[in-house]
């Protein structure tokens, strides 16, 4: 009977996960999934069970977003081993909390230029990877596995040929992120972006040096709810905000981000509550 444990490494040995990736699940994993379903069968696991491992998260103090990630990765281990032909019959119902994941800070310029000014400080590299991704949006693991064939220094832009939606993607550069990834490039096979020990050695978290920065800045002084901290990740819902904000169109930089569709780029509609009045003023005046 094939347990939880051996359906992960099945898992693990049949799917391609980004070192990100790769580390953010298998943290998760045995933090959140191997202590409590260790030595379990697959079979033995029910709708009901799936509904007290639900209970027990939340009893543990977790957030409604983070027991949608450990249901989610305990049910795509289940859906693995199920096409793998490692378990047979009907898959139990996983019943999802309903979270509001989304998050609403974003950096003022004037925020943004003294984060960058602290990071300068104390990492030259750390500032650089921020500002490249407040000036295209891109994802931390985007600009970790960034190498010398990605970039089209011409034609000015990276392209990314496995994103998270598994779609390539143009990002377009500007003068600051085309400075950054000028300064940078080097062999195709190399990384942008390496930790110090080696040239191969890719990045799998945001450094100490980026929280230091952003508690110097004091830009979390007083904030509890983890919406409005400001972490690595806001430096892109920045990028978008300030698009939206200056009237670039939700589909525009719904391309830019890459999102899967238009409607996951409707959260910062709140910020270009002019949008649709001033559209109006390109109608010829008919009367």
């Amino acid at each position: 009977m094939l347990t939880l444990d051996e359906a992960w490494n099945s898992y693990l040995a049949t799917r391609h996960l980004t070192p990100y990736g790769y580390l953010t699940d298998m943290s998760r994993y045995r933090v959140h999934l191997q202590t409590y379903w260790h030595g379990k069968t697959l079979t033995s696991i029910k709708t009901l069970d799936i509904q007290f491992y639900t209970n027990h998260l939340f009893e543990k103090g977790l957030s409604p977003q983070t027991v949608r990630l450990c249901l989610g990765q305990l049910r795509r281990i289940m859906r693995r081993a199920h096409r793998l032909g490692l378990l047979e019959g009907q898959l139990p119902y996983f019943e999802m909390p309903p979270a509001d994941s989304v998050r609403y800070r974003y950096l003022e310029p004037e925020e943004a230029t003294s984060l960058l000014q602290v990071l300068r400080n104390l990492s030259q590299l750390w500032h650089d990877i921020a500002l490249l991704s407040l000036n295209t949006g891109m994802r931390a693991s985007e600009i970790f596995s960034l190498r010398g064939a990605n970039i089209n220094v011409p034609q000015e832009n990276i392209i990314l040929h496995k994103t998270k939606n598994l779609k390539q993607r143009i990002v377009p550069l500007n003068s600051p992120s085309l400075n950054i990834v000028k300064k940078y490039h080097r062999k195709n096979a190399e990384l942008l972006f390496h930790q110090e020990e080696s040239s191969n050695k890719q990045f799998v978290k945001i450094s100490k040096k980026f929280r230091r920065a952003v508690e110097i800045s004091g830009l979390n002084e007083g904030i509890i709810d983890n919406r409005y901290r400001v972490v690595f990740h806001t430096l892109r819902h920045t990028f978008a905000s300030w698009l939206v904000q200056r009237g670039v169109s939700l589909q525009v930089v719904s391309n830019l981000l890459g999102h899967s569709s238009v409607r996951v780029t409707e959260r910062y509609a709140h910020l270009a509550p002019d949008q649709g009045r001033n559209a109006l003023k390109f109608l010829p005046c008919i009367s």
